[in-house]
């Protein structure tokens, strides 16, 4: 099921007058890695509705993919002056997320990072200026090979993911294969055509930050969480624990899909993994907009998508908001773009009324 992860593909990208080189998983996914890299990167999209970041801040990235957000989040403080815990599943794609970071060797000493290779973000990995809050780069970023889930499982099984080659930040845990293929799959056949079974570590969000002190306040918390892993942002939410757990973290953001429960599961018996791409574009139907307060939950147009609804009650996207709102946050929610002319993805940002 799982072999050596193929070294990372150098590409060069020029989005917008800006030249950029990007370590990625290869030449199939370089129509997606273009498109993160312009909406996570130069667009800042996770950086919106007050969603910043401060000296010395420490930022937990679930989803890391190549590390187009980590970049974003890095470069967003003088001097890179940030603590970074990247998360990403994948074999291929945690090997371009570690060469994009720490360089091709896996640290920086070996050259290659992207702040290396791109002199507007070469002030990230200059040295340390006085003053500094955080460690030196690279010793500010950490990665983690795994997938992240509501409980750990008995026995530490492993984790089954279902890799796109084409589409690899799509890719996602076996058990929302079903639903990635129907959201998506019509709109895209051939690039979700192709696919391949591997397997990760599996923890809760909860050990996660305990293993790398950042559980409980004493060590000054998260200030932002990014969520973004095809499906799964709940349950990564849920195994945070519970109201102490979640006075440690200041900021959340995440992209979520609004789908119903059990809308989209595979059939009984199916093969993990293995549901054929969906012919038609889903049908989306139910009530919207319930849940949507006013106050601690707020839906907003995005300019990219003027028109889009709110959010289907009873669905993920609205109980993502619940659970951030529960813990005594203010719920932005948008819907960036339309696919097939559906609203699929929500960003949800999420902040503490002092943060």
């Amino acid at each position: 099921m799982d072999g050596a992860a193929p070294a990372p593909a150098l590409l060069e990208f020029c989005l917008r007058g800006t030249t950029l080189e990007l370590h990625t998983t290869g030449p199939a996914a370089a129509a997606e890695d273009a498109f993160i890299l312009q909406e996570v990167l130069l667009d800042r999209c996770y950086f919106r509705h007050g969603v910043s970041l401060r000296p010395g801040d420490a930022v937990v990235d679930v989803g890391a993919h190549v590390g187009a957000f980590a970049a974003a989040a890095l470069a967003s403080v003088p001097g890179g002056d940030v603590t970074y815990l990247g998360v990403e599943p994948a074999p291929p794609t945690f090997a371009a997320l570690t060469a994009n970071l720490l360089g091709c060797g896996g640290a920086a000493s070996s050259g290659g990072s992207f702040f290396e290779l791109n002199p507007a973000y070469g002030h990230v990995a200059a040295p340390p200026a006085p003053g500094r809050v955080s460690p030196p780069y690279p010793r500010n970023v950490t990665l983690e090979r795994a997938a992240l889930a509501r409980e750990a499982p008995p026995g530490g099984e492993a984790a089954t993911l279902v890799f796109f080659p084409a589409m690899p930040a799509n890719s996602t845990l076996a058990g929302w294969a079903a639903e990635k293929a129907a959201l998506q799959g019509a709109a895209m056949p051939e690039r979700f055509a192709s696919r391949a079974l591997l397997t990760a570590p599996l923890r809760t969000l909860g050990e996660l930050l305990a293993a790398h002190g950042l559980a409980g306040g004493g060590g000054g918390g998260v200030a932002l969480l990014k969520v973004d892993c095809e499906g799964a942002e709940l349950e990564v939410l849920q195994g945070l624990g519970g109201p102490d757990a979640w006075r440690s973290v200041r900021q959340v953001v995440a992209e979520v899909h609004d789908v119903l429960p059990g809308e989209f599961d595979a059939p009984p018996g199916a093969p993990p993994g293995r549901a054929p791409p969906a012919a038609a574009p889903p049908e989306l139907r139910g009530p919207r907009g319930g849940g949507i307060d006013g106050a601690a939950v707020v839906f907003v147009p995005h300019p990219g998508a003027p028109g889009a609804p709110p959010p289907r009650e009873g669905g993920r996207v609205l109980a993502v908001a619940a659970l951030l709102a529960g813990a005594g946050m203010a719920v932005v929610i948008e819907c960036p773009l339309l696919i097939q002319g559906l609203p699929i993805n929500y960003a949800v940002f999420a902040r503490r009324p002092d943060g």
